[in-house]
């Protein structure tokens, strides 16, 4: 499902020239998203008596953590470079 939905969404933002950054936010939300739901399992797992799985979950909730960052690390320079190329009347849809 979630799959579908970013895949919608990047279509959706595709149509407007601000899409680079939409799909940046989109990206870095996403990694949150995944975030939580490790945490659910973690809490699943758990209750399960499943401590392996466990984790496995929070070994991916560092993985996720360190995309959510390095997406982070991009808002910034992106959107610079989005405010430069729109008030140079150039395209910063590329």
């Amino acid at each position: 499902m979630t799959n579908v939905a970013g895949t919608v969404g990047a279509t959706v933002h595709g149509m407007f020239q601000d899409e680079t950054l939409k799909n940046l936010y989109a990206g870095y939300a996403y990694q949150y998203e995944q975030i939580a739901a490790y945490r659910s399992l973690i809490a699943i797992a758990e209750a399960a008596g499943e401590t392996a799985h466990a984790s496995a979950f929070r070994q991916s909730i560092q993985e996720e953590e360190l995309a959510a960052q390095q997406a982070a690390d991009l808002i910034e320079p992106v959107t610079r470079r989005y405010v430069e190329l729109t008030t140079s009347g150039e395209k910063a849809d590329r």
